[in-house]
């Protein structure tokens, strides 16, 4: 059994520079093979002004990567935050382990990640009470674990075939019609000259996560067979948040990050840098280098 973390990016600044720092803490600090998912075709990535340096970084770093089709009439930065939930349909072994995270939020607690056994519990999911009040029945999806031949079953997915079993699911869940009532509500937003109700974002937002924990909840693994990992706090309490970054960080009182945005960005980079040398000494001269070309490439200073 390979252990696989699934990291999916969009080309998008705030999260394709992360994805690759990453990988490399999946694989260097937690242990697991990561395999990140790229929203695109390669010649989309390899001629993008900064896209390109992240090719380059997951070449030099020999991390797994696959292209992921464009959706006729859905966001991109939807089709990213829902592919690593269908990342089963590449062929990976069945008795694979694959563990779905976020491109921004870096791993730092080794043990934490390793605490799911899928012999004991077919599926995990980390940190299940992040949503007060639906505890039972939504979960993020910053971290699902399965075997792939259990994320095949409970998605539904066929080998080969991502881009079809999304839309199936998708039209399952209604993605289409709540689509068109959030467009539409921008537009009426927009000829009164007022803020857009929220509302009508959040079924859009939250697909990746309300398709796949209602597929978890209905499941023949529900409710016995499923590992609940609670934390403490919203954010945990555990997790250094970009909310409140603190000057000095002492990486041994923290399982995660969720990570400054834009990380490449001179507010931010000087603030992030020390934090990631200190949990990813090897890559030092490395990430500096990675930083520096990145902004380069982007032509701005944020």
């Amino acid at each position: 059994m390979i252990k696989r973390a699934i990291i999916a990016s969009t080309v998008d600044h705030d999260y394709s520079f992360l994805a690759v720092i990453a990988a490399l803490l999946w694989r260097d600090r937690i242990g697991f093979t990561p395999s990140m998912f790229l929203v695109g075709t390669e010649a989309e990535w390899v001629t993008h002004k900064y896209g390109r340096v992240v090719m380059g970084a997951i070449s030099q770093h020999s991390i797994h990567h696959v292209f992921v089709d464009h959706q006729e009439g859905v966001l991109d930065k939807t089709v990213a935050q829902c592919c690593r939930q269908y990342a089963a349909c590449h062929p990976f072994a069945a008795d694979d382990y694959l563990i779905s995270t976020d491109a921004d939020l870096l791993p730092i607690k080794k043990d934490f990640y390793h605490f799911h056994n899928p012999k004991a519990h077919a599926i995990g999911l980390w940190y299940a009470n992040a949503y007060i009040g639906e505890e039972e029945f939504h979960w993020p999806s910053c971290h699902y674990g399965m075997l792939v031949s259990t994320w095949r079953e409970v998605m539904g997915l066929e080998v080969g075939k991502m881009p079809e079993n999304m839309v199936l699911n998708f039209a399952e869940y209604g993605l289409p019609e709540k689509m068109a009532a959030w467009n539409a509500e921008i537009e009426r937003a927009h000829a009164a000259g007022a803020p857009a109700d929220a509302k009508h974002f959040w079924p859009v937002w939250f697909t990746d996560e309300l398709v796949a924990s209602a597929k978890i909840k209905t499941s023949q693994y529900y409710p016995d067979r499923v590992l609940k990992i609670n934390r403490d706090g919203h954010p945990p309490k555990d997790r250094l948040d970009r909310s409140a970054w603190p000057f000095y960080v002492d990486v041994n009182r923290y399982t995660d990050s969720h990570s400054l945005r834009p990380g490449w960005s001179s507010p931010n980079w000087p603030r992030l840098a020390p934090f990631l040398k200190k949990i990813l000494p090897a890559h030092e001269k490395w990430l500096d280098q990675y930083r520096a070309d990145f902004r380069d490439a982007i032509g701005v200073d944020a």
